[in-house]
């Protein structure tokens, strides 16, 4: 159920440097960081006396809300020559991107008899993008004067989000908050950083919110606990919202450098919403069919109490195992969890199969295409190059470690990781093979350049990581950052293959480095692809491959080898535990 009352997120970035960030910068960069995760506050503004230097019409935002903005209007040479003047006061608001593009978003007649006052409007913000926020006065007495626009500033009181730094805000992003359920707006750094951006710094984030409601968010029946043991499977219901902050790199600016400095670059920021539920039963589902321990103990061939978890035993997804190169062509999910669940043998799936045919990532995968799906995004041309870098981003923002071992997560069980790491259950979300399957999942359905695994030899030892095939990239970040500035990346890389020229994706950390090189690697080999693929699950969905008791079967009849029974209980989805252990 819902523990949080407000709207800061649930896992954030407090401080900029990862241990393998911070490892990299090396331990002499180490003292100055001390403390960095501690959250400073300030407290209002104290009022200053305008001078002649200030500008003669200013509006400062000092809070916004979804529904109205307070502001501070400076209007110096106009009360200079009059006692009191009446002004509208009309905000506006464009694509994060796309200036020229703006919408009125609401006004406000007001009285004003000091240099500097305090007025709000009531405003009506479109949802769900990155926008830039402008302000017009138009004088009504005691001289009419035609509107104009005026200068935009924002109070330097909004830093509670990334208290580590000072940069400005001047970017609001309003959107629904599903863990919250609400709307929600949040005044966020200017698109375009100038200075480190990705060194110590790094701009790129995604922050997070959570929510397990008792109640699921589809039409699906409570999970029995008398045949699910709910610390075993570990299930529950999942709201999870995301903001990502991710690199245009098809938009870098050019910043001049002091005497003796070169120029510096930066790409601008955008910004993407996303809003994801996980069933319950998905959990459940998930962790049967990847699990050979619980197939073990539910056919009566292992004691629940001399096993660890889960994951002993491995998974039926695993990329430490053996990989066709075409994944397609290897066994599907469901005829891997029937051998190890029936068969008493030990199923294997490629990782890539698991991943992308489950329910959540098909979802995912839609959610993240709706959010690029708004005019902030009208400008891009290589909107497949953005998706996957969002994507890197949006995966990479929680802690993954290097090593590899027998049991690769599926995306629920990696989602339900970062939803305890947010409760302060977890610390980890997985490994390199988990992080890759997670990004792949949702990969082969949002992407139209074919998803794969890739192996690389590093200097900490054999690791995964993820490979997208004739991407098409922008040229200009490759130009400009002949060395990626990411402590975690190095040269403009790629490999070729017969089936095409492969840029590896680093998916255990969110730096946006795909084109570039791992710092740590050497050589590199396609281990698996997968141009596309079907869902795959005995849960009922509807057409948005939602749990749904009034949906279908979704599952694929191409091989009629595969014999299961389609219970006729209230909710037909997941074969009886004790049925199976009777027979």
């Amino acid at each position: 159920m819902s523990n949080r009352e407000d709207g800061k997120p649930d896992l954030t970035r407090s401080c900029s440097l990862s241990r393998r960030r911070a490892l990299a910068l090396g331990a002499a960069a180490m003292g100055g960081l001390a403390g960095c995760n501690s959250v400073s506050t300030s407290g209002e503004p104290s009022a200053t006396e305008a001078t002649d230097d200030d500008y003669e019409r200013t509006i400062t935002v000092r809070d916004v809300s979804i529904d109205t903005v307070e502001f501070d209007a400076l209007l110096f040479e106009s009360i200079t020559e009059h006692d009191e003047v009446e002004v509208t006061v009309r905000a506006y608001t464009s694509p994060n991107l796309d200036r020229e593009n703006q919408t009125q978003v609401g006004e406000a007649t007001v009285t004003q008899s000091k240099e500097l006052e305090t007025h709000s409007i009531d405003w009506d913000l479109p949802l769900g993008y990155a926008q830039n926020l402008r302000f017009t006065v138009e004088m009504l007495s005691p001289e009419a004067e035609s509107e104009e626009a005026v200068t935009t500033e924002f109070s330097s009181t909004e830093r509670e989000r990334e208290p580590e730094t000072e940069r400005p805000r001047e970017t609001i992003v309003p959107f629904y908050n599903a863990a919250r359920d609400t709307e929600m707006v949040l005044l966020e750094p200017p698109a375009t950083p100038e200075g480190d951006w990705a060194y110590s710094d790094p701009f790129y984030k995604t922050d997070f919110w959570f929510d397990s409601p008792d109640e699921s968010p589809f039409n699906t029946p409570e999970v029995p606990e008398d045949e699910y043991d709910r610390d075993w499977y570990d299930y529950r219901n999942i709201t999870m919202t995301a903001l990502i902050r991710f690199p245009n790199y098809e938009n870098i600016t050019e910043f001049e450098g002091s005497a003796e400095d070169v120029p510096t670059h930066s790409p601008a920021f955008d910004w993407a919403v996303v809003n994801l539920d996980l069933d319950a039963w998905e959990l459940v589902e998930a962790v049967r069919w990847n699990s050979r321990a619980t197939g073990r103990i539910e056919d009566g061939e292992m004691d629940a109490s001399g096993v660890d978890g889960v994951e002993y035993a491995g998974s039926n997804s695993n990329s430490s195992l053996e990989l066709q190169l075409d994944a397609s062509s290897q066994t599907d999910p469901y005829t891997a969890y029937i051998i190890t669940r029936h068969a008493g043998g030990q199923g294997q799936t490629n990782p890539l199969r698991m991943s992308g045919s489950r329910p959540f990532t098909i979802r995912a995968a839609e959610e993240l295409e709706a959010a690029f799906d708004n005019p902030s995004f009208d400008t891009l041309e290589y909107r497949d190059y953005h998706k996957a870098l969002a994507l890197q981003v949006f995966v990479g923002e929680h802690p993954f470690g290097f090593a590899t071992g027998s049991y690769t997560s599926t995306p629920e069980e990696t989602v339900n990781k970062w939803y305890k790491i947010s409760t302060g259950q977890g610390e980890s979300s997985g490994n390199c093979q988990d992080a890759t399957a997670m990004y792949g999942g949702i990969a082969v359905h949002l992407l139209d350049s074919t998803y794969g695994i890739v192996g690389m030899q590093g200097n900490v030892g054999y690791h995964i990581m993820g490979g997208l095939l004739d991407l098409e990239k922008a040229e200009r970040p490759y130009e400009v950052w002949p060395e990626h500035p990411s402590l975690l990346a190095s040269g403009v890389f790629t490999f070729e293959t017969d089936y095409g020229t492969v840029s590896p994706v680093e998916c255990t950390y969110p730096d946006p480095t795909i084109g570039w090189k791992s710092s740590d690697g050497s050589d590199y080999e396609l281990l698996s692809y997968l141009a596309n693929t079907s869902v795959q699950s005995q849960l009922l969905l509807n057409e948005s491959h939602e749990p749904d008791v009034n949906g279908e079967l979704r599952m694929s009849a191409q091989d009629p080898i595969i014999q299961w029974e389609l219970q006729t209980t209230e909710y037909a989805v997941i074969d009886d535990i004790e049925d199976f252990r009777a027979s």
